[in-house]
């Protein structure tokens, strides 16, 4: 069994999750050694899947290498990957898994754990259970039939949860894109459970995402959600990624708001507030939260690093560039418990998503700059730069390196997802984003990589 052997292992193994090419990478019987070996770790687990075709087959597979040994696993079905976290709450089990690739693209699939305790899964331990026990996995594997699960339908109560812990005053006009995953018509009729109207834009769930790539984080694919805001004169636009946990929102304006805007937007809901985000962040939404009388903690990327440092260091709130979210009363990743925070915001200052918006500082930024390189050569790409930048400016090298200087400040990290480098650039002026952007791109020509 190709998929078990170490070196595909090694490969689609992450820093917090697993990912890789359903069928060759990652397939059945890779979903039960899983299975199998976080059954060391856990008694009682739930189970959910995304809509991606081969998903609810290694669900299913998971949960045979799960209770194989006697252990107890709570099969969700079908649902975004909010509710499997939810689940696992409301049901009093140790963690939920869930079978995604979120918003990679159509080919892939993943395993993601969420740990009731606050704790990272250890990786590392279940690739090594997996390896030392790989031929009794595979005699187990052989051995197990295929069975049927009842699914329990949790949604209820996670209505029942938004409906107790929300209240508002107004009505409002909302723009809804799903990315054709799970998470848009569960919106939409959570959404019009408060009375708001609703728009919904590639709702339909598809595997295939036809309306665009599932990543919401990239500006390109809120545009079908930008243009119905204004065509319909919208209070602002919801775009959800692949599994629905991640959000970014389109103000009244059909302006995309970068995640990381967010955070300086939530901040109107404390007082002093302090927050955790990551490295990816922008200088202006830093200060403004520090102008508040705010403390910023810096973090690795990764939502599950971002979570558990919120946790550690008793936090307010934890948010991430991409989109994921995370509240100290509600320590999950819930795309749209965030968005109903957001409507908070707006309901508290009584302004327009785009006049709070219009608050926050803008400094000169580029997007998040993703370049392919190959697995290996990424780790080696972050190591050059890191000599490279040393005497630049302030050096923050937690997760690749992030170098600030007095007006602008580069990053250049690898992605733990995919075999990629990104860069981020920002300044307090044109002049100074220009030269620090320069001094990236010189860096990487030096290492036989052009970007356009």
């Amino acid at each position: 069994m190709k998929t078990l052997e170490k070196s595909n292992v090694d490969k689609i193994f992450r820093a917090y999750d697993i990912r890789g090419i359903a069928g060759s990478e990652i397939d059945k019987a890779l979903c039960f050694a899983v299975g199998y070996a976080l059954s060391k770790f856990f008694k009682k687990i739930c189970v959910a899947h995304d809509h991606r075709m081969s998903s609810e087959e290694f669900a299913k597979s998971l949960i045979n290498g799960f209770t194989i040994n006697g252990n107890k696993a709570i099969f969700i079905g079908m649902t975004p990957t909010p509710i499997v976290q939810f689940a696992s709450r409301k049901l009093n089990c140790e963690a939920g898994v869930m079978i995604t690739a979120s918003h990679n693209p159509k080919e892939y699939n993943g395993i993601k754990v969420f740990r009731n305790d606050g704790e990272r899964m250890n990786w590392e331990e279940v690739k090594k259970i997996i390896l030392e026990e790989k031929q009794k996995i595979i005699s187990l594997f052989s051995q197990s039939k295929e069975k049927e699960y009842e699914k329990l339908n949790v949604i209820p109560y996670y209505k029942e949860f938004l409906q107790n812990t929300f209240k508002f005053r107004k009505k409002y006009k909302i723009v809804i894109d799903g990315s054709n995953g799970p998470m848009g018509n569960l919106a939409k009729e959570i959404l019009e459970g408060f009375g708001f109207e609703t728009i919904c834009i590639a709702c339909e769930i598809d595997p295939n995402f036809p309306a665009h790539e599932p990543d919401p984080s990239k500006e390109k694919n809120t545009e079908l959600c930008k243009k119905k805001v204004k065509q319909e004169k919208a209070d602002f636009g919801l775009c959800f990624d692949g599994d629905g946990d991640r959000i970014i929102m389109i103000d009244e304006k059909s302006r995309f708001i970068p995640g990381d805007y967010l955070l300086a937007i939530l901040s109107f809901l404390y007082e002093k507030p302090k927050v955790v985000t990551e490295v990816k962040a922008s200088k202006a939404v830093i200060e403004f939260i520090q102008s508040r009388g705010g403390e910023v903690i810096l973090e690795r990327v990764g939502n599950v690093f971002v979570r558990k440092t919120m946790l550690k260091q008793s936090c307010d709130f934890a948010g991430e560039y991409s989109g994921h979210y995370f509240f100290k009363e509600y320590p999950v990743d819930d795309s749209l418990f965030a968005a109903l925070k957001v409507i908070s915001v707006i309901e508290k200052t009584n302004k327009p998503l785009g006049e709070i918006f219009d608050i926050i500082p803008k400094y000169y930024s580029s997007p998040e700059i993703r370049i392919k390189v190959g697995e290996k050569e990424k780790w080696k790409i972050v190591e050059e730069a890191k000599k490279y930048f040393s005497k630049l400016g302030n050096v923050i090298d937690i997760d690749g390196i992030r170098v600030e200087t007095q007006n602008a400040w580069g990053l250049l990290r690898a992605s733990n997802t995919e075999p990629k480098i990104s860069i981020r650039i920002e300044g307090k002026t044109k002049s100074a984003y220009e030269d620090m952007l320069k001094k990236f791109l010189e860096f990487l020509k030096k290492q036989g990589i052009e970007v356009k």
